[in-house]
């Protein structure tokens, strides 16, 4: 790693890891049967929901054989009658698109045999998620940060991504799978190539794509939505995937006020450092993403 490298390294750092509050602890062991290959590839496969009041990152991290298992699994559920081409939360809460015309029971219960065939072992529930109120007040529009951390999907990434990395220290590689994000994913996939990977070096790949034809990433959508509600229980539409849901074991990196208190102490006390560094990114810091 070149010097110039190796100071961008320690700023993101900085900015990012050590302004966050402590974590629950490493993830346990996967099962007996995994032993002797723990020192395996994950994949997190990662999804969004959010409101007015939250904004949630969640999905699974799991070996890749457990992520094929599951994309074959939810398929064929996919496929039983009635059918749907893919599962959306938002479509299902609404009865609209695949759920069109849809009754109430049929809906709860396609949820429940989907949900029930997602992993309990050897796979971790992930999530990161913040209150817009905090977020709004703290970070938007406030100098020393590129204006496309004015939506919360970057700082919601960032911090999976560190403490995920942080807390499956066994894995010698992580991919991860998002669904699209337009533009917005296509920048993070930047920061994620050119800075993460420098302060993480077990990382791997990193890229967005269509959850209509990755049914892992439809299953992202369904905990993350679940996520929202577990964590704000004013959110009650359904409750069919509950009771399997709330059976994966679940890494929680709820981004705290006091992470971005400390973002924001930063940014005052370190601005000209902060301002070179996103220079010598190439990041245009006058520029929003939309």
């Amino acid at each position: 790693m070149q010097r110039g490298d190796s100071c961008q390294a320690s700023a993101a750092h900085d900015i990012f890891v050590l302004a966050a509050p402590p974590q629950k602890g490493i993830a346990a062991p996967l099962r007996d049967d995994y032993v002797g290959r723990l020192m395996m590839a994950l994949q997190a496969f990662v999804d969004d929901s959010g409101d007015e009041n939250t904004y949630v990152l969640g999905g699974f991290i799991a070996p890749i054989k457990v992520q094929e298992k599951l994309y074959h699994d939810w398929s064929m559920i996919c496929k039983e009658r009635p059918r749907i081409g893919y599962y959306r939360t938002n479509d299902a809460i609404g009865l609209k698109a695949c759920f069109l015309n849809w009754n109430q029971d049929d809906r709860n219960g396609k949820i429940a045999r989907l949900s029930s065939v997602i992993p309990t072992e050897n796979c971790y529930g992930i999530a990161s998620y913040l209150s817009k109120s905090d977020f709004e007040e703290l970070i938007i529009d406030k100098a020393g940060f590129p204006p496309m951390y004015d939506n919360p999907y970057f700082l919601c990434a960032f911090y999976l991504v560190a403490w995920v990395w942080l807390s499956f220290p066994l894995a010698t590689k992580i991919d991860f799978i998002f669904d699209s994000q337009g533009k917005v994913g296509k920048q993070f996939e930047t920061i994620f190539d050119s800075w993460l990977k420098s302060i993480f070096p077990r990382l791997g790949k990193c890229f967005h794509i269509d959850d209509r034809g990755t049914p892992p990433l439809q299953a992202a959508d369904m905990y993350a939505a679940w996520i929202r509600r577990k964590e704000f229980p004013r959110v009650q539409i359904w409750t069919a995937a509950d009771k399997y849901l709330s059976c994966i074991q679940l890494k929680d990196f709820r981004v705290e006020r006091t992470f971005f208190e400390n973002i924001v102490r930063y940014r005052t006390e370190n601005f000209p450092e902060i301002q070179t560094f996103f220079e010598k990114m190439g990041i245009d810091l006058n520029t929003k993403i939309k």
